[in-house]
């Protein structure tokens, strides 16, 4: 039989906000036969069900119900970082054992940390204006000026200094 993996990502609007948040939820399918003798869900080393008997005791993973006879597939609810990785289904057929992976990537959106406080400076001076932001992948940082009326202005030099000197 041949294997097959979707994600699905829903976007959720934290209300007040223009940022968007993530919630990935992995039905992860893997495909079955009469030839088929035992199928088993695992992560990394760990098996998180082995037929329709759960082995993990995390309970945001679950066996999907009401799935085709030859669809063995699982639902990973609220994905954390801590999720990525490998998954791997194995079926063992009365000829041999087949596994396929399916590796999962997390993305959590960017967000500011740390941002300098206001500082007034002498004309001619030099100022040094720091901004944090984590996010997966990698946040980028980006700086404008905005002049009294609230209008951008491209025309200013910003030198960006990387995070870790």
């Amino acid at each position: 039989g041949r294997v097959c993996h979707h994600l699905f990502l829903t976007h959720f609007f934290r209300s007040g906000h223009r940022s968007i948040l993530f919630s990935l939820c992995l039905p992860s399918r893997c495909s079955v036969d009469s030839k088929v003798s035992r199928v088993a869900w695992l992560n990394r080393t760990t098996i998180l069900f082995a037929g329709r008997e759960k082995w993990t005791l995390d309970p945001r993973v679950v066996l999907m119900e009401n799935t085709a006879v030859t669809e063995y597939s699982i639902k990973i609810q609220n994905v954390t970082v801590h999720d990525e990785g490998p998954y791997v289904c194995s079926i063992l057929t009365n000829k041999k054992p087949k596994s396929t992976k399916v590796h999962l990537i997390v993305q959590v959106p960017a967000k500011i940390t740390n941002i300098s406080k206001d500082v007034t400076v002498n004309e001619g001076s030099n100022v040094n204006l720091m901004c944090q932001a984590v996010g997966r992948p990698e946040a980028g940082i980006a700086w404008r000026h905005q002049s009294p009326r609230g209008e951008f202005r491209p025309a200013l030099l910003l030198h960006v200094l990387p995070r870790y000197p």
